[in-house]
């Protein structure tokens, strides 16, 4: 109900005050799992494609074209990493949509109800195409920004590599940036995958797109936008948080990535 508030704190009150506190957890299922598939497969993705297309062009020309491979790598990672978003971000937003349908249902039995009510598993792939094209676009955007912007830091002020915590630092700033920034560019695609499932996953996606244009104009694709990018930014800091915490705790350097990599490939 884009009228009910005008913030993010307005709206999360308003759901608090309508539907009890527990609203707000809605779907937390789904999204932990959509999420944690996400973070297992795109970090490594990306390492092993960006090591796979810097290795096919000639050295001379790598920094040349770093940009072009930062962006391609974050594509071809994210592409891989909708296989399992897809589903669980069908069950997510169906659960928001009706939480009474799926009652004190755990992740599998949620799955199984959508397949036997509406017709097989499939459909839960139904907004595959609108979710590859907002992944996409978040996944090469999130991953360029991280990288430009660490770089630009590290370049300002060398000493912040000196330690752990300070490399971290640098991380969790530019992960939040990289995570709101890429949030925001992919949001008129969100907002349209939102509105296919909360259909049932059967709506077309040109004519929700449309909808959303005859509704509100281009306002209607920004509408969460604020939620999306403080939600967004936080995980993917969290993520670039947790990945370096994991490489400083099992003692693996950037040298050590390569050359495993180096063998894998």
């Amino acid at each position: 109900d884009a009228a009910a508030s005008t913030s993010l704190a307005g709206a999360a009150f308003a759901i608090a005050r309508d539907e009890g506190w527990t609203a707000l957890f809605l779907g937390w299922a789904p999204t932990l799992a959509g999420y944690c598939y996400y973070g297992l497969t795109v970090y490594p993705g990306y390492e092993y494609f960006s090591r796979l297309l810097n290795r096919a062009v000639a050295p001379a020309a790598a920094n040349e074209f770093h940009a072009a491979i930062v962006l391609l790598s974050g594509a071809l990672a994210t592409l891989v990493a909708c296989v399992g978003v897809c589903p669980a971000e069908a069950l997510r937003i169906r659960v928001v949509a009706d939480p009474r349908r799926f009652g004190n249902d755990g992740l599998a039995a949620m799955a199984a109800r959508v397949a036997a009510e509406e017709g097989g598993y499939g459909v839960l792939y139904n907004g595959l195409r609108p979710l590859v094209v907002r992944q996409v676009i978040f996944g090469m955007v999130k991953f360029f920004f991280f990288d430009s912007l660490a770089d630009a830091i590290f370049a300002a002020a060398p000493a912040l590599e000196a330690t752990a915590a300070s490399r971290l630092g640098v991380s969790t700033v530019a992960g939040l940036i990289a995570g709101s920034a890429s949030s925001l560019i992919s949001q008129p695609a969100d907002a349209v995958l939102s509105r296919v499932n909360a259909r049932g996953g059967s709506y077309p996606v040109l004519t929700a797109a449309g909808d959303i244009w005859a509704d509100a104009g281009p306002a209607g694709f920004y509408r969460g936008a604020l939620a999306r990018c403080a939600w967004s930014g936080l995980v993917i800091s969290g993520q670039f948080a947790i990945y370096d915490v994991l490489k400083s705790a099992l003692s693996v350097a950037g040298p050590d990535l390569a050359l495993h990599l180096d063998l894998a490939l």
